[in-house]
């Protein structure tokens, strides 16, 4: 830390001071047996020239008489060479770490001087989750086919892939040798967007384009997106789920429901949370189920159809369909306005949840649906 008053200069790079013109080079320490110029450069000891990797040698400095008071070496202080990190002797004061890799300063009495010899840590860093892989094929064949490309591929010695879609990359690896993928908790990637609706919505041309339909249920698969959601859930055939989340969802959550919820609007959100934070749909379907037995006597017709609506939308994607058929015959007797109608049903990710139910086949919708 300087004293009060004296200045401090700003960091230094080799290339900043290179460019400086006349050059103020930082001269090195007292080295070995020869005489070296002192490295505050006010000391007049003399012993050799000052060197920068790709600059000419310095001329040598003419020699101090000894014992010019101030002059003098302190041969009890410790430095670091810039150029060769090794321990020196400079004049005045101890060198300190700057708090920033490569960073090295000394003082003079006057001001102090930071020199840069390295690369510093800069906020600009990028990370690639590393999952398990427990079959090659598989895991090609399902990235491939919502549009990632294969930057890298090996099966031996090792199995190693490395996956890119966007403007992020997937890695995978070797499985441990108990890895169970029905159990989907091989590994997780959390992908933070901007806005998530586009990503759930190419994701999902791609499925219909590849496989005739979506995969919302069973693995692989994609989660349901309802309007207004900030996550979703993309899980692999290896078990491993790939979390899209909203930059701006809300930090905090309300298990249970919003206290400033009753009823079923309150068991609604709840299992919204369950849904789509814990990816536990069955407990979803669970709570719902309950909700409606208690409260939909007096509950407002919309909340009652968004409630049938969201547990055709999990039994579908759970594949317990035993109870569709009474949820949907329950939910086209409600009388609802159209308004309430389409309210009602965007708690179904999109019209391929009834269609499936109706037809029970998994031809890709027709071009309209949304």
């Amino acid at each position: 830390m300087t004293a009060p008053g004296h200045a401090r200069l700003h960091a230094l790079t080799e290339g900043d001071l290179a460019a400086e013109s006349p050059p103020a080079p930082v001269r090195t320490a007292h080295r070995g047996a020869g005489p070296a110029p002192c490295a505050v450069g006010n000391c007049g000891a003399d012993a050799g020239p000052t060197r920068f990797p790709g600059r000419a040698p310095l001329p040598r400095a003419s020699p101090a008489p000894a014992g010019t008071g101030r002059g003098e070496c302190d041969p009890g202080v410790t430095a670091v060479d810039p150029h060769r990190h090794r321990r020196r002797r400079i004049h005045g004061r101890r060198k300190r770490f700057c708090g920033s890799l490569g960073a090295t300063s000394f003082q003079d009495g006057r001001r102090e001087v930071e020199i840069v010899t390295e690369a510093m840590v800069r906020a600009n860093e990028t990370t690639v989750p590393v999952m398990p892989c427990a079959s090659v094929e598989e895991t090609l064949e399902f990235y491939q086919a919502l549009g990632f490309g294969v930057a890298y591929r090996q099966t031996r010695p090792y199995i190693y892939l490395a996956l890119e879609w966007s403007g992020f990359a997937l890695h995978f690896g070797a499985p441990p040798e108990n890895i169970d993928p029905s159990r989907e908790d091989a590994g997780t990637c959390l992908v933070f967007v901007d806005a998530i609706a586009p990503y759930h919505a190419e994701l999902t041309r791609a499925m219909r384009a590849a496989y005739g339909k979506i995969l919302a249920k069973g693995r692989p698969r994609i989660t349901r997106f309802r309007p207004g959601a900030s996550r979703f859930t993309l899980v692999d055939p290896s078990g491993n789920s790939i979390i899209f989340i909203q930059r701006d969802e809300p930090a905090q959550l309300e298990y249970g429901g919003s206290k400033n919820l009753t009823g079923l609007a309150k068991a609604l959100d709840n299992a919204r949370i369950l849904s789509e934070f814990k990816n536990d749909d069955h407990a979803a379907l669970r709570v719902l189920t309950t909700a409606l037995r208690r409260h939909e006597t007096g509950s407002p017709p919309v909340d009652v159809a968004r409630t049938l609506a969201t547990l055709i939308g999990l039994a579908t994607a759970l594949d317990d369909t035993g109870g569709v058929e009474e949820w949907h015959r329950r939910l086209t007797a409600l009388d609802l306005t159209d308004s309430e109608r389409r309210h009602a049903l965007e708690g179904l990710s999109n019209a391929e949840d009834l269609r499936m139910r109706r037809t029970g086949t998994t031809e890709a919708p027709a071009a309209d649906t949304p």
